[in-house]
């Protein structure tokens, strides 16, 4: 039985219906104009061949927005195989879809420049999605976003474009254009490891002027961690020495952060104190390596236009087990907001203070240490009415004036 191998080259072979297959370049003989040959296979999820899948070949660089070139369309035979003749050297991308199951499989590039080259073997399986984040202000009128040397493309809205049905694998490229300006096209991300099924968030911010690498030690040296941390709101703090304050609006709304790979990470700032140059941002990086020095994710800002998105709740998120974050940083009697989705916001009473004070983490409020105090309305009938002998954690910041020997409540 006939089996494929997505690592390996895949060639005919004399007798009818056979094949072998080799790690060895088996392209050779040089190729004058339009005498070039591709000859592959496609396999299903199984490693079995997948008969009757539509085959695509476009040139590499094909923007399937703009151009308007048909592509060049085989079927698979009973062996899985397909052919494609009298083309020119070049780079080109190949694009398999099976009709029945949906499944797609791409391999890009594909370089002919030989009479005949044999392209690696695909495996067909769920396509993805990509989702990118481009500057804002585009619309579909303007800007769409698209993988190059194929069919997948999808229109901007409200800076976020959507490209559905994209091949599992290796993705080379992920391109943003614009329609007013036929030489603005920007490289959002290049190779790129899309998982089956997965939807996959990249961002573009090649717009932003400028941009710092916020480096984690958590060695000794740094913040002595051992182990692996998910999902956790890192606390980025701010002075001119980090950042020129003047190279961003005046709020911080042109702040974004991202991984190495492209992915947008969620922040929310907590203070951007222009003015006095000092600000402190909490962004969710999904893990925080223990043991580590080399572990980095990077900031931009200087895009005059951007809309802020800071974003709390995306941050302290309930279903990573965030209930209630109050950062306290409002003045005099103003509500405690809770970042998370809960919204569980805080009434406070007798206190008098006009303005906030300085906490441990940008502004804090303070109580008169009697009779002053927050009230959470409703939390008595959420998840944060923990039954007795629960487990849960609670964390503050508390500065006391004076320490005595009484009990003291501080949060309940």
């Amino acid at each position: 039985m006939k089996r494929c191998y997505g690592i390996l080259l895949c060639c005919s072979i004399a007798a009818p219906g056979h094949f072998f297959c080799t790690t060895v370049d088996v392209a050779g003989g040089s190729s004058s104009t339009d005498n070039g040959k591709v000859v592959g296979m496609i396999c299903r999820e199984d490693g079995l061949p997948a008969l009757n899948t539509q085959v695509s070949l476009r040139p590499a660089d094909f923007d399937p927005y703009r151009d308007t070139g048909a592509p060049r369309i085989d079927t698979t035979d009973s062996a899985g195989e397909y052919e494609f003749g009298r083309l020119a050297p070049g780079a080109y991308s190949i694009e398999a879809v099976a009709i029945d199951s949906r499944t797609r499989a791409l391999i890009n590039p594909v370089i002919i420049d030989s009479a005949i080259t044999y392209a690696t073997a695909a495996l067909l399986a769920e396509p993805g999605a990509l989702k990118v984040q481009v500057h804002n202000g585009c619309d579909a009128a303007q800007c769409y976003v698209y993988v190059p040397g194929t069919s997948l493309y999808g229109e901007v809205h409200e800076g976020l474009g959507f490209i559905d049905s994209v091949p599992a694998g290796i993705i080379p490229a992920v391109y943003y254009a614009d329609l007013t300006d036929p030489t603005d096209i920007h490289t959002v991300t290049t190779g790129i490891t899309l998982s089956a099924g997965a939807v996959r968030m990249i961002a573009d911010y090649s717009r932003w002027d400028h941009s710092k690498r916020i480096v984690l030690n958590t060695t000794q040296s740094g913040a002595g961690i051992a182990n692996n941390i998910y999902d956790f709101p890192v606390l980025v703090r701010l002075s001119d020495a980090d950042i020129d304050f003047t190279q961003a609006r005046r709020d911080g709304g042109d702040l974004r952060f991202k991984k190495p790979d492209d992915t947008p990470l969620p922040y929310e700032i907590e203070r951007w104190d222009a003015a006095d140059r000092k600000a402190e941002i909490w962004v969710k990086v999904d893990t925080v390596y223990g043991n580590d020095s080399t572990h980095f994710f990077t900031m931009y800002w200087g895009h005059p236009t951007a809309v802020s998105e800071s974003n709390g709740a995306s941050v302290f998120d309930t279903v990573k087990g965030f209930q209630g974050v109050w950062h306290l940083a409002e003045e005099g009697d103003g509500n405690a907001l809770d970042a998370t989705a809960n919204g569980y916001h805080g009434t406070p009473y007798n206190i008098t203070a006009a303005a906030s004070v300085a906490g441990a983490v940008g502004a804090a409020r303070e109580f008169n240490g009697s009779s002053s105090y927050i009230a959470m309305p409703n939390t008595a009938a959420s998840r944060l009415d923990f039954p007795q002998d629960g487990i849960y954690s609670m964390s503050l910041w508390a500065y006391a004036d004076t320490i005595d020997t009484l009990w003291r409540a501080i949060a309940g």
